[in-house]
């Protein structure tokens, strides 16, 4: 508890405050639990709990209607679940999944996403245990999106943001319990296993529980409640241990350069960025720092440390300037421009300098104009893009990592599903109509804490004390260091080329702009017109020409499969007369020519189905392109003799150098020794 009494005075003093209060940390919800538990200050004889509150009543018993079972509000007097009664379990299950319902829908709400890293997977390591905690109340699949509704009734007059992102937060939540209730079960499974094996010494080991995070997408913690359940522990510690080497092989597959800098004052300074604007882009004089040689994959590079610099180095997914520079007279091509964690910016040259290059020495810098203005187009369209796809998706979608170069860009971004082509249709119209109605860009900068009201900064970012706003007439204000067009007008043109998933709960879009949009698009007509001079039609006649096309495919597609039919029912019929008869059975055992394994099946089943008045068994084998196929059938009375398909196909592929097998009536198998194939059917003849 906090007694609250003074006001405390820049200068050290304190005041008294007029009003004293104490701070109790409690909340309504803690108080409501309070008044429910004692019968309003009447009762002491139960614990008091935030869940006994009518706040939680209807969802826990919508949950009972679902699950069939009652909340009996029993609260554990043990921390260990295995020590747990079934009622305290059950009642535990019952809290859990309420309270994550509410946990969960309130972040999606506020336009947090599950994802794999940072909150983002914090919020889907709570979305599956709630799932985890639901199985044990035997909820069938769907029942936490089912919660959605009863929340939003109980709580949307309180928090209007539930009502309005009730759709948002009911498609996450499903699209999140698909997609783990794919995994959960085989990974349950697997745990079973591993308490077998573990029996005697109770203990999961770091690597077991690192594989049921990255095979099974079970949090380190999900495994440990599902573990101490049984009265097992998990080593944590082995886990950490196994998590960072798998960052440690991710970043040795990035296969980065070492630059090795000086430590003297001069080389540590930062290099001072006087790239904004215009002026600065050509002849612009500063001094070199020093040159530094280093190693990488592709062999020795050689880089250019300088004072100040007008070539944005690479960050905040921008490609680094090229450009030419003048050291002491040795001229040279600026190759990239990077920036290592001290702000010094690294101008990779072509080559080694011709002779020693002493510090201090005057360098005149040029950069490569119209690479960095096509640039631009793409960096300043990456903030429409982003305004129109919460225009058109939800303010939910956020920022996930963007990548700018001269001639496309890719933008990742937080959203729960593919978008539909009506939706990338409104997201380039949106776009497209910004860039017409040539908007000013300018940038300021600005006390964080002082920014406008509504500009976008991404969480996780580190920012400094001041910062860069880059405005677009009001509509588009975002944290951003980068280079930018100076109207909107500049972009020119924009495209959208693909949309795809990259991770659950994360998609990217890849677009072009200015003039790489205009290639685009003279490919695309280019290869249109060329497949209508193929058709013998023009471009805008393409649509029906190829429905008409189409359609023939389609009809010549039946009349093939009648053929085939018909030529599968005279070929069965020629099977059947060679059939070989022992006793009252009839064996049909031959290769034969077909085109798939499809193929083979349905001549089988004909072959079956012309011998069904007597016992019979079919054995049919053919080769199918680069390895050979085996299928069996067998009638009832056949399997009631012995004999069982399963094990006649599984004896002539072990003869190909193969597999397969199946049920006594039916089987199908292959191999790669297709010569073998002929000998293999042959041999099953001894076996009848």
């Amino acid at each position: 508890m906090v007694f609250i009494q003074f006001n405390a005075e820049v200068d050290g003093s304190f005041i008294p405050l007029p009003a004293k209060h104490v701070d109790t940390g409690m909340g309504f919800e803690r108080i409501a639990g309070i008044l429910a538990t004692t019968k309003n200050f009447t009762q002491y004889t139960q614990p008091t709990s935030n869940y006994n509150s009518d706040l939680f009543t209807d969802l826990f018993q919508h949950i009972s209607t679902l699950c069939g079972q009652r909340y009996g509000a029993t609260l554990p007097q043990t921390k260990n679940r295995h020590e747990m009664t079934a009622e305290e379990q059950r009642d535990c299950a019952f809290r859990v999944v309420a309270d994550h319902i509410r946990t969960v829908s309130f972040a999606i709400a506020d336009g947090i996403l599950p994802g794999n890293e940072g909150r983002n997977y914090v919020l889907r390591r709570i979305l599956r245990r709630a799932i985890l905690f639901g199985k044990r109340l035997n909820l069938k699949s769907g029942f936490f999106a089912s919660l959605v509704d009863p929340l939003v009734e109980k709580m949307g007059s309180v928090f209007p943001e539930l009502r309005a992102q009730r759709d948002i937060i009911h498609k996450v939540i499903s699209n999140e319990e698909r997609s783990f209730e794919r995994t959960l079960d085989r990974g349950l499974q697997h745990l079973e296993g591993l308490f077998n094996s573990h029996a005697s010494n109770k203990t999961l080991t770091g690597e077991e529980a690192f594989m049921l995070y990255d095979t099974y997408g079970f949090p380190v913690d999900l495994t440990e409640i599902i573990a101490n359940e049984r009265g097992f522990s998990v080593d944590k510690a082995g886990f950490e241990v196994a998590m960072e080497a798998q960052r440690e092989r991710a970043r040795q597959a990035q296969q980065k350069t070492v630059i090795k800098l000086s430590d003297h004052e001069a080389a540590k300074a930062a290099t001072r960025f006087v790239g904004y604007e215009a002026d600065n882009l050509d002849n612009y004089k500063t001094q070199l720092i020093e040159i530094v040689e280093a190693n990488s994959p592709q062999g020795p590079c050689f880089y250019a440390v300088l004072k100040e610099s007008p070539c944005y180095a690479q960050m905040g997914g921008q490609l680094g300037d090229t450009g030419l520079i003048e050291i002491d007279g040795q001229p040279f091509r600026i190759l990239d421009t990077l920036k290592d964690d001290a702000g010094r910016f690294l101008h990779q040259l072509e080559r080694a300098p011709e002779a020693t290059l002493r510090a201090g020495a005057e360098a005149i810098v040029s950069v490569e104009r119209s690479r960095r203005h096509e640039i631009e187009r793409h960096h300043s369209v990456t903030h429409i893009l982003h305004w129109a796809l919460r225009k058109v998706l939800g303010t939910h979608v956020g920022q996930a990592g963007s990548f700018v170069a001269p001639n496309y860009l890719r933008f990742d971004f937080t959203h729960f599903e593919a978008l539909q082509p009506e939706q990338i249709a409104q997201i380039e119209k949106l776009v497209q109509e910004r860039i017409l109605e040539n908007h000013a860009v300018r940038w300021f900068e600005t006390p964080f804490d002082k920014k406008p009201e509504g500009v976008i900064a991404f969480f996780g970012e580190k920012y400094g004390a001041v910062v860069r706003v880059v405005d677009m007439d009001g509509f588009s204000m975002e944290l951003c260091g980068g280079t930018h067009v100076r109207s909107t007008g500049e972009i020119g043109a924009f495209k959208i080329t693909s949309e795809s998933a990259i991770s659950a709960g994360t998609r990217r879009i890849e677009a072009v702009a200015g003039f790489a949009a205009i290639e685009y698009a003279t490919r695309q007509f280019n290869e249109l017109h060329r497949m209508a001079e193929r058709l013998s039609c023009t471009a805008h006649e393409l649509p029906k020409r190829l429905e008409h096309l189409l359609e023939e495919r389609s009809k010549m597609e039946k009349e093939l499969r009648a053929l085939q039919q018909k030529q599968a029912a005279g070929l069965a019929h020629e099977l059947v007369a060679q059939a070989h008869t022992q006793g009252s059975m009839a064996w049909v055992i031959s290769l034969v020519d077909v085109a798939t394994p499809e193929d083979l099946r349905g001549l089988a089943a004909h072959v079956a189905k012309q011998l069904d008045s007597q016992a019979h068994v079919v054995v049919l084998g053919s080769k199918i392109g680069e390895s050979a196929s085996v299928v069996a059938i067998c009638s009832p009375e056949a399997i009631a003799q012995g004999v069982k398909a399963g094990e006649l196909v599984k004896q002539a592929c072990a003869a190909i150098d193969g597999k397969g097998g199946g049920k006594p009536d039916f089987a199908m198998g292959g191999g790669k020794a297709i010569a073998k194939l002929d000998a293999a059917l042959k041999a099953l003849m001894p076996s009848i």
